[in-house]
Parts: C-alpha cells; structure tokens; sequence
C-alpha cells in the first residue's frame, strides 16, 4: 500500500496523462479521483516535480510527464496494487526472465560505456558535484537498508545527459521505460549481496579525472557486474538443481 503522500504524488503524475496539461487540468484529474485541493496547491506540487525531473515544462502548452515520471508512476502502480512489495519483484523477475534482463544489460553495455567515455570529455564541474553528492545519499540509503533506486537513476542519467549525444540520451530514455528495471536489479544484487555503489565510486572517480578510457572501462565493468549477479541470482533461486524458491 501507498503511503498518503506517495497516493498523492502517484494521483498527480496520473493525471498527467500523456499530452501537455496545465495545473487546471490537473486540479480536475485530481477531483475526479476524490482529491480537492486549491489550484496554487497543485502548482506548488507540480513544481515538485518539476524539481525531481518527473515532469517539465512544455513552452507555452503547460507540462509533460517525462520518462523519470513515467518510470516512477509505474513503480507507484505495482505498490498501490496491494500486494507486499517483495512479492511483486518476485512476480515481475519471472514474468521478465532471465535472458530479457541480459539482453538489455548488454545493450546498456554498449550505450552506457560510450556515454561515459563521451561523458568524461564532457561532463562540467557542477556535474561532478551532483554526481558526488548522487553517491553519497545513495551510499547513506544503502547502509540504512533501503533500495536508493532513484539515485541508482540519477546517477546513470547524469552521466547520460554529460555525453551531450542526444541520440544516446533518446536511446537510453526508451530503454528506462521497462517497469521498475533499476528497483529489480536492486533486489537481485541485494540477494547476491553485491553493491552497486561501490562501481559508482570507481565510475566518478574516472569521470573527475576526465580519463574516457577509464570512465568506459568503469561502467562496462559495472554492467558486466550486473549481468553476473543476474545469472549469479538465476542459478541460486530460479534454476531446478538450485533447490531454493525466491
């Protein structure tokens, strides 16, 4: 179940739908799903929004629900369903399989460890300092047993974003919309006990030097990483002769 303030947000980027829309739109959404609140109200929330990259303003035509808001709205989905959150990553992880999984890893692989070599030429001073600062919270979420999926995010959309290719940036978004991908590849690293925030140091670490060949060298071994502890997941839980159900 939804906390009140995660049902809000999850009405909110509902209402959204998937044309440019301004607060009024918004506002009626929200009262057609039982939720009355002031038209300032629904501004200052969707400047929120604004501010955690879920939407974005559209011109002159109001905002839009970007592809970070169409991730979390699915993520909110599977919550608000009901069931306890574990047991719909569970549910999900079979539905999608193993060899879906791998198959976007690998092409991640490629994408990812170009855009961190463009991005080690790139990336600016500012962006350094958010990477870090990406890290550091999610390093603080990771020893206070929670998942850190937004800044696993983050992380990798800033670097993205440094690469300045926008072909990259479109190909990536595209791949971001598999439903929950980051929070099941927490959950599978989790029951492997591995950390994915160690590889992100290594990765900043490169990209701080500005070295392209270290920066690609640090986010394909990241990637690799994470196509181990899938097929590492697979064997001990999912495969026959493993013995153990997830």
């Amino acid at each position: 179940m939804l906390t009140p303030k995660d049902e809000q947000e999850y009405l909110m980027l509902k209402s959204m739908g998937t044309r440019p829309v301004g607060s009024g739109t918004v506002r009626l959404g929200l009262e057609r799903s039982g939720v009355t609140i002031s038209e300032a109200t629904v501004g200052r929330l969707l400047r929120e929004l604004d501010a955690r990259g879920y939407t974005g303003r559209c011109a002159f035509r109001g905002r839009v629900l970007k592809a970070k808001g169409r991730e979390r709205l699915s993520e909110l989905e599977y919550f608000r369903a009901g069931a306890h959150p574990t047991q719909n990553l569970m549910a999900l992880l079979v539905s999608t399989g193993k060899k879906e999984l791998v198959d976007i890893l690998v092409a991640r692989r490629a994408m990812e460890g170009a855009s961190a070599r463009l991005a080690a030429c790139n990336i600016t001073e500012p962006e350094v300092l958010h990477l870090k600062a990406v890290v550091e919270r999610h390093q603080q979420m990771t020893d206070a047993g929670e998942m850190g999926t937004e800044q696993d995010a983050d992380f990798h959309r800033i670097i993205l974003l440094a690469s300045r290719n926008p072909v990259l940036v479109a190909a990536m978004e595209l791949m971001r919309q598999h439903p929950r991908l980051s929070e099941l590849l927490h959950y599978i690293r989790n029951k492997v006990q591995s950390a994915v925030v160690r590889d992100h140091v290594h990765i900043l670490a490169a990209l701080e030097l500005h070295d392209p060949a270290s920066s690609e060298e640090a986010m394909i071994a990241h990637i690799d990483n994470l196509i181990g502890d899938v097929n590492t997941y697979w064997t001990q839980y999912h495969e026959p002769h493993a013995g153990r159900q997830a």
